[in-house]
């Protein structure tokens, strides 16, 4: 097998939560996050140890969908949640 496997555990171990990631902070590197009921945990990965974020976004409910993107260009990925054709 060619290449390193990294497993890890990270954030709640119950059923439900949408795996993210996404660039954070802007310094190229993609960290990790979870979504769950308009509720994020995100995690970067820095020189200087991790930080996570953890805050709620958007509906409080179980059927939005969450989305990641470099919405305004400035190399920083931000949240979303979509439903039904509405961000």
């Amino acid at each position: 097998m060619n290449g390193a496997i990294i497993r890890f555990s990270f954030g709640m171990q119950e059923a439900g939560w949408t795996a993210l990631t996404g660039d954070w902070d802007g310094d190229g590197v993609d960290g990790i996050g979870l979504y769950k009921d308009g509720l994020f945990i995100l995690r970067n990965v820095t020189e200087q140890g991790s930080l996570d974020y953890i805050f709620h976004f958007g509906p409080q409910a179980a059927d939005w969908q969450p989305v990641v993107g470099d919405w305004n260009g400035d190399d920083v990925d931000t949240i979303g949640v979509y439903r039904n054709g509405q961000f």
